[in-house]
């Protein structure tokens, strides 16, 4: 007897067997290496607190990976999971690495080192985890400022040497950023009186002057210069002369505004450069730091009390387009004209 067959519509009757479900693919992170601890003395030396990390991954199991393995070092850290939340994160001063995974669901890895590089306002290491080794990803990701790759999975112990590493390039660059600072500074300091030296007044009197002409807003110069300098060189020795130059520069300090700039112009003579002000007001300041000097010399030194001379000028007064040759060099013939009067006085250019 033939074998009955099946009509199209009683295929549906027919049982199916289905393959089995395929597994949902995860991440698997590897066993965490016991930390001994050393790197962070590796690394650390004698500072006062630990590294600092940023760790930025969108996936919650992947930054507490990172994050324990941090801690087991003894390092601490900070989390985001978001670029919104890594740039509010983000201190130059606090934030000693940046680990970055490659691939996140709102901004990758590679913008994202774009945005840190921008905001940063010091050199801070980026670590980037990625899962993609092609040298493409790797060159792109050296254009973007990343500084190292490790890849996924990762490998602990591979991690905490790359993190040490990058840790303690950190701590060198930012020391030397120190210095750097330190070193601008003094480049732009007298020593002995600690006021701007001539070179931060240039560069200080060149934008003022600037600003000046293109808002219309007035500026003031003062120039002040200590009477008989020389002759209390000359009696008294080099030793009271620096110490009345270190009084006329505490006295500046106190007496100019945050917005002001004073500094010692050369020998024995000062500039102070006053934003926003007439030379009518400029005369008033020069004159209150006369008598506070004629005042006070007196107790400083062996050489009891002694002067100081004065010469204002201000754009407001020039007559002309204001330029620093021009502002400068009127100051300093007012400077001349109160010396020729008798000294200890104050005297402002004009017109006259």
């Amino acid at each position: 007897m033939a074998p009955s067959r099946l009509q199209p519509w009683a295929l549906a009757s027919v049982p199916i067997p289905l393959p089995p479900p395929t597994p949902k693919a995860r991440v698997c992170y590897p066993p965490p290496v016991v930390a001994t601890g050393k790197l962070r003395a590796y690394t650390d030396g004698d500072r006062a607190r630990p590294s600092h990390i940023l760790i930025v991954d969108d996936d919650p199991a992947a930054r507490q990976f990172v994050a324990d393995l941090v801690a087991r070092e003894g390092w601490t850290s900070s989390t985001a999971g978001d670029w919104a939340e890594a740039v509010r994160l983000l201190d130059g001063d606090t934030i000693d690495l940046v680990i970055v995974d490659a691939m996140m669901r709102s901004v990758d890895g590679f913008k994202l080192t774009q945005l840190l590089r921008s905001r940063s306002r010091s050199y801070v290491p980026i670590l980037m985890l990625s899962s993609t080794s092609d040298d493409a990803s790797r060159e792109q990701a050296l254009a973007v400022g990343v500084d190292d790759i490790v890849g996924k999975p990762v490998n602990s112990f591979e991690l905490r040497l790359r993190i040490a590493t990058l840790l303690r390039i950190r701590h060198l660059t930012s020391a030397l950023e120190t210095k750097t600072r330190e070193l601008e500074a003094m480049a732009r300091r007298d020593p002995l009186t600690g006021l701007a030296n001539r070179r931060c007044l240039d560069e200080r009197l060149a934008l003022e002057v600037a600003r000046a002409r293109r808002y219309g807003r007035p500026l003031g110069l003062i120039m002040l210069d200590i009477d008989n300098f020389k002759r209390v060189n000359d009696d008294h020795g080099h030793l009271v002369g620096d110490r009345l130059l270190e009084f006329v520069g505490g006295l500046l300090r106190s007496a100019v505004r945050p917005s002001d700039l004073a500094c010692r112009y050369g020998g024995e003579e000062f500039v102070v450069l006053v934003s926003d002000t007439r030379a009518e007001h400029a005369m008033v300041l020069a004159e209150r730091l006369r008598g506070a000097f004629e005042a006070h010399s007196g107790d400083l030194t062996p050489a009891g009390m002694q002067t100081i001379s004065g010469g204002v000028s201000g754009t407001d007064v020039l007559g002309e387009e204001p330029t620093t040759d021009l502002l400068l060099d009127t100051a300093d013939r007012a400077l001349y004209e109160a010396k020729r009067a008798g000294r200890n006085r104050v005297s402002c250019w004009g017109p006259r």
